[in-house]
Parts: C-alpha cells; sequence; structure tokens
C-alpha cells in the first residue's frame, strides 16, 4: 500500500510540473508584454508628439529644444509607436557616467596671507600671462554638466539645475563634478594646500552646475540630454563634459550638433581605457573637443584613451582642486584633463568676443604645443593647451595651384594671387590642381573646368586634377567653390586671362570665369581667399563671356506689345493678317563691346531715324504698319559676329535673309510686315537660309 502510494504521488508530481511548464510561457509572454522601459522617442509632428504623450504609461520629460519626449512604456505600446509614421526613432535610455581612475587623494586647508607655489598644472598651461594681460573667463557662461557642485570658498555659482530623479539641488553629493569645477574657476589666494594656493585656469568665469550623474557618479542619456536642453535653451558659451560612454545614441549626437550650431563649444573627456582607438562617446563626436591627458613631463597618461578623435591635451595626473563639504582632493583622468581645456576656451573666449566656435578652436590650436609627431596624432591632437600672449590673430588659410601647360606640362605651385600658367605666350591652360593649406577650419576646395569638346567637367576637391593631360584640349572656363566652415569664414575669387580678351573680372563662389561658346583658351589663373563679405581683390562685373544672343519684341495690331522672344524665333503673327507696328532689339550676354542699331520703314514716314539697345522703332497708338527693316551691329562685336534677319510680308510670306544693314521687306508696296526673325552667326559663318 505505501508503494502504490508512493508511485501515485510521483505521478501527481510529474503531472504538475508538466502542466506548469505548458502554462508558463503563456503567462511570461503575457507579462513581458506589460513590462516598462524607459526610453526617449523623436517624433516627426505635433501629430507625433500627441501619439507619444497618449501611447505611454507615462511622460518623463518633454525637451525644449529638440523633438523629442522621455516616456515609460511598455512594450506592446513602443511596438505601436515603432510601427507608426508620425514617430522618428525610439532610443533606449543607455548608461553614462563620470571619467575617473579611482584614486582620490583627500586634503585639507590652511587660510592663504600671501601668493604662494603655484601648482603644476597652472604653470605648464602659462595662463598666468593671460591673468597679466586682463584676460580671466569674465563674462563667460561655463556650464559643467556632471555630478554638481558643492559649496565652496573658492566657487562661485551662479546658478543652475539637477536632472536627477532624487533632487532637484545641483548640490554635488559626490565630489567629481567640484573637482572638475574647481580647475575652471577656483579663485586665487583664498588657501593653500600644501603650500601651494589651488586655483583654476579661469576664475572669473560664469559657472554654472549642471548635475546629470548622482551620488555615485552614474547616469543615464535622459538625464544628460535633459541637461543639454537646459545648457542650450539658457544659452551657455562653453559646456564641459567630464564623462563618457561606449555606446552610441543618435539623439545625443543631433543634440550636440544642436548645440555647437547655437555657437556653444563642447569640450569632452577621451576616456580612461589606456587604449588606442578608445575614445568614449560624446567626446568621439565630430562637434566635440576631445581631450587626452598627460603628466608633468607631458607625456600621455598611461591611462588615457587615445584615438583620431582627441584634439588637445593637457594636464590629467595628481591635480589639486576643490572637493566636496569645503575640503580640497587631488586626482587623476582625462576629467582632469578636460576642464583645463575648457578653462583656455574661456580665457580665448574673453580675449575674442566676437570669434565663433568653430574660429575659437583654431585660436586653440595656436595656444598648443606641439607634442608627438608633427601636427594632429591621435595622442596629442594639436597640442598640449599652453597660453601664447603674442597669438593676436588666426593665421589665415593660404590656397596654393598648379596649371598643366601646353608645351610647358605642370608649373610649380603658387599661392595667394600669384600667376599660373603664362601671358604673351598664346599657351592653352589644359588642367589644374588647387590645394587649401594651413586651415584648421573644416572644408575643401571644390572645382571645375570647362574643357573643349566635353563642356563642364565633373567636380573635384583638394589637390585633384580638373580639366586634360596629352589631349591638347584647352580649358575655356573654370568654377571654384569651399565647402563647410571654410565656406562660412571666406570667400574665394578667381579670375582668368583668356585668349583675345586678356584679364577678366574677378568670379567668386561658384561663379564662372572665363568663356563658353566662344572656342577661347585660358591662358591663366589667379586665385584668393578673402575673410567673408570682404572687398573683393578688383572688379566683379565681367568675369564670364559666352555666345552673345539677340532678344526682341514686336508691337503687332490688336495685341500691342508681344513677348520677347531670341535667337531666330518668330516675332509677331503669321496667318493672321496683323500688321507689326513696332520694334525693340537688344543683346544679351555680348562678350565684346559694341551693340545693336536699327531702323524700320513705316507706312507714311518711310525710314525712320537708327535707334540702338532696346529702344522702339516704329509707332505705337498710330495704326501704321512697318514695311522694311536694317540692323547693324556696332562695335568690336561687329568684328565678331553677323547680324541676320528676315521679315514674314503681307502677299508675300517670308522673305529671304539680309545681313549687316542691308533691307528686309518691301519699300513702295505698301505691303505690311507681320512677323520677324533675327540671328547672330559668327563672322563669315554659315548663312542661316
Amino acid at each position: 500500500m505505501r508503494r502504490k502510494n508512493s508511485i501515485f504521488l510521483a505521478f501527481l508530481a510529474l503531472l504538475t510540473i508538466i502542466l506548469f511548464n505548458n502554462y508558463l510561457p503563456d503567462v511570461y509572454a503575457e507579462e513581458s508584454g506589460l513590462q516598462e522601459r524607459d526610453v526617449i522617442i523623436v517624433y516627426k509632428n505635433d501629430k507625433g508628439k500627441d501619439i507619444v504623450i497618449e501611447g505611454s504609461k507615462e511622460v518623463n520629460y518633454e525637451f525644449k529644444t529638440v523633438p523629442a519626449i522621455a516616456v515609460s512604456a511598455t512594450e506592446d505600446e513602443l511596438v505601436r509607436l515603432k510601427s507608426n509614421s508620425n514617430i522618428d526613432y525610439i532610443e533606449e535610455n543607455i548608461p553614462f557616467s563620470m571619467i575617473e581612475t579611482g584614486q582620490v587623494e583627500i586634503f585639507n586647508a590652511t587660510t592663504s596671507e600671501t601668493t604662494e607655489a603655484t601648482q603644476w598644472n597652472i604653470l605648464a598651461t602659462n595662463i598666468l600671462e593671460s591673468w597679466k594681460q586682463g584676460y580671466t573667463g569674465n563674462g563667460v557662461k561655463v556650464a559643467v554638466l556632471d555630478t554638481g557642485i558643492s559649496t565652496h570658498d573658492e566657487l562661485t555659482i551662479a546658478g543652475g539645475v539637477s536632472t536627477v530623479d532624487y533632487t532637484d539641488s545641483w548640490e554635488d553629493d559626490n565630489g567629481h563634478g567640484t573637482h572638475v569645477s574647481g580647475i575652471i574657476a577656483a579663485q586665487p589666494e583664498i588657501t593653500t594646500v600644501n603650500g601651494i594656493d589651488v586655483v583654476g585656469l579661469a576664475p572669473n568665469v560664469d559657472l554654472y552646475a549642471v548635475k546629470i550623474l548622482d551620488n555615485t557618479g552614474s547616469g543615464n542619456l535622459q538625464d544628460i540630454l535633459e541637461g543639454l536642453d537646459w545648457a542650450i535653451a539658457n544659452e551657455m558659451d562653453i559646456l564641459n563634459l567630464s564623462i563618457g560612454s561606449i555606446g552610441y545614441s543618435k539623439l545625443l549626437e543631433q543634440m550636440i550638433n544642436d548645440a555647437y550650431d547655437k555657437g556653444i563649444i563642447l569640450v569632452a573627456a577621451s576616456g580612461n581605457d589606456g587604449l588606442e582607438n578608445s575614445v568614449h562617446y560624446p567626446a568621439k563626436f565630430t562637434n566635440v573637443i576631445a581631450a587626452s591627458s598627460v603628466s608633468e613631463l607631458l607625456n600621455i597618461s598611461d591611462f588615457s584613451s587615445t584615438g583620431n578623435e582627441v584634439d588637445f591635451s593637457a594636464p590629467g595626473e595628481n591635480i589639486i582642486s576643490t572637493f566636496t563639504k569645503g575640503i580640497y582632493a587631488s586626482q587623476s583622468g582625462t576629467s582632469q584633463a578636460t576642464p583645463h581645456v575648457t578653462g583656455m576656451l574661456a580665457l580665448l573666449k574673453e580675449k575674442y568676443p566676437h570669434s565663433t566656435n568653430s574660429e575659437l578652436k583654431v585660436l586653440l590650436s595656436l595656444n598648443a604645443k606641439d607634442l608627438g609627431v608633427p601636427g594632429q596624432d591621435p595622442y596629442y591632437g594639436y597640442g598640449f593647451v599652453y597660453y601664447h600672449p603674442i597669438s593676436e590673430t588666426i593665421v589665415n588659410p593660404s590656397i596654393s595651384y598648379s596649371t598643366h601647360v601646353q608645351s610647358y606640362g605642370w608649373m610649380d605651385f603658387v599661392a595667394d594671387g600669384e600667376v599660373s600658367g603664362t601671358t604673351g605666350e598664346s599657351k592653352r591652360l589644359e588642367a589644374i590642381k588647387i590645394e587649401l593649406k594651413n586651415t584648421s577650419y573644416s572644408g575643401d576646395i571644390v572645382y571645375s573646368t570647362h574643357v573643349q569638346d566635353y563642356g563642364w567637367t565633373n567636380d573635384v576637391v583638394n589637390g585633384e586634377v580638373s580639366g586634360t593631360v596629352g589631349q591638347s584640349k584647352r580649358m575655356e572656363a573654370i568654377k571654384l567653390k569651399l565647402t563647410e566652415e571654410m565656406a562660412e569664414h571666406f570667400d574665394v575669387y578667381y579670375r582668368v586671362h583668356s585668349q583675345n580678351f586678356g584679364w577678366l573680372d574677378w568670379a567668386k563662389n561658384g561663379q564662372p570665369a572665363g568663356t563658353e561658346g566662344l572656342s577661347k583658351r585660358l591662358e591663366a589663373v589667379q586665385i584668393v581667399l578673402v575673410d567673408k563679405g570682404g572687398q573683393p581683390p578688383g572688379s566683379t562685373d565681367r568675369h564670364f563671356l559666352s555666345s552673345p544672343s539677340v532678344v526682341y519684341s514686336a508691337h503687332v495690331q490688336s495685341y500691342g506689345w508681344l513677348n520677347s522672344v531670341a535667337d531666330g524665333e518668330k516675332g509677331g503673327t503669321t496667318g493672321q493678317s496683323k500688321r507689326v507696328e513696332a520694334i525693340l532689339i537688344t543683346l544679351k550676354g555680348a562678350p565684346y563691346d559694341g551693340g545693336i542699331s536699327y531702323s524700320t520703314h513705316v507706312q507714311d514716314y518711310g525710314w525712320l531715324s537708327s535707334v540702338s539697345n532696346g529702344e522702339i522703332s516704329g509707332t505705337t497708338g498710330e495704326s501704321k504698319r512697318v514695311e522694311a527693316i536694317k540692323i547693324n551691329l556696332t562695335g568690336a562685336i561687329a568684328n565678331h559676329y553677323d547680324v541676320y534677319y528676315r521679315m514674314h510680308v503681307q502677299s508675300f510670306g517670308w522673305l529671304d535673309w539680309a545681313k549687316n544693314g542691308k533691307v528686309a521687306g518691301t519699300q513702295g508696296l505698301s505691303k505690311r510686315a507681320e512677323a520677324v526673325e533675327i540671328l547672330l552667326v559668327k563672322k563669315g559663318g554659315q548663312p542661316p537660309g
């Protein structure tokens, strides 16, 4: 009996397990659809915004400067939102944290009666020279996006915000943000630590606390985006971001770019991974200045993340600065290097108040020591930040160019308005290469040439060949333009020496320079960069010549003035027995000096006096018919073109073509002219009929 009961109980247990397992997936599936997640949803329009608000469990934050809302939503709700055409995209609320190396050494302070020794980072960056010139960051609004800023005798906080959930106070409950802030803005001669005066690079900035990280130094994408939203809305000048994440966020990049487009400078820590090609976000973004760390010997720190995104290096080891509870601490990391870059930019912002964020980056490159290999490198970027008191202006970029000339081949590069090519030798330009030099701005030089038999070639950039080599084809015209930041700060002017015409006037920013349709070779070129909106290097009126066009309009019985036509089109009517009563003629795009003159033979009046260039020949309001016409070219254009013309005449139809002052029409027959056609032909060319 006991054995039977045991078997029965085992059977019940097995049955229970089977039934339980079969039932569980349905329960989990149902519950998984109800699980909530914190996400940020970017919408396309107002309808999308309403859908997000109505379709989410809870709205956590509505962004002011981008079309996005942070929400809590279930999986089922997110599935519905993702499929809605009014929603752009949805992002996970990825984690971020402060960039730290770990060890924090705490110091107490003593009251300072006189200026004591200066900390190594202050001496190494040479910012005391800036102070001597009166630049201390005064009036520059700097926001530190971090763990907050503690009340401290060394720091004056102008305002701020907290985006973390558990407090509305921007008070620092970790220490990291206060330490970073002191490197920027600690006041001189307040207290000493081990005989050292603790001071920031730019002590007179307007310092703002943006608490985006909690007491452990951790945070998330939403809190960071809210902090950026506040900084953009409150028109900060510089943002210090001693934070990082290995995760990419499309919306974070969008907000970074929005801030940059509004003129804000963003500086971020490269990271403390101690590896190559390991720069963290947001430092990895194009519009963020990435800072690496160096030691007191100006060697790259072992812990510093490096990579092509690094822009500048700064002191990052054993930096004594302010801390929570009014004390001081020594810390190391790219978090400490970053505020050195921020502080230097604040000094330059005060010194050059009208400079843009891109210009200030160039100025910072002029206030840097080039460490490592020459030029920008993955370790030190453009160099170690170092104030140069004599760097008063930005070094202007240069433009250099070389032309391929008939019989000579490639000429040596020349630059900035010098002549490339020949004059007085009747040698054609066949190709050109153009390069930008000595610029820290982003952007390229883009150019295209108009080549014999081929017309306009495709655009090329930065040193590439435009034109032909080895084909004996002449260049006839050229177009140049700048892109990106270069286009924001400079105009590119250029002019050409053209066969028969000599030096034409200056073209700029994509306008054609030269000739088209005239079979004239380019013989030389000059190119120069001018500050945006600055004075042109010369006249800009006559930079491009093309085949001339003759434009004309007829005044017709019952209709009045008809729309203008050109180059052999019919002016007037046929088959309607309507008389032409007057005509006006103009030349357009004439590559040579001169004009067009003409006279009409009018009922009862005979031949009228000649008029020219858009004047009326004939009568209006008198019901008088035009019976014939004579047309002449005048000036230099008459040496290069013939003018042909014919009339459609009552009873006769189209008469043959006349040219260059001959009579077209009738005289003494009382026949009305009903239409006219006029055409320019190259001198000695084939008549139109």
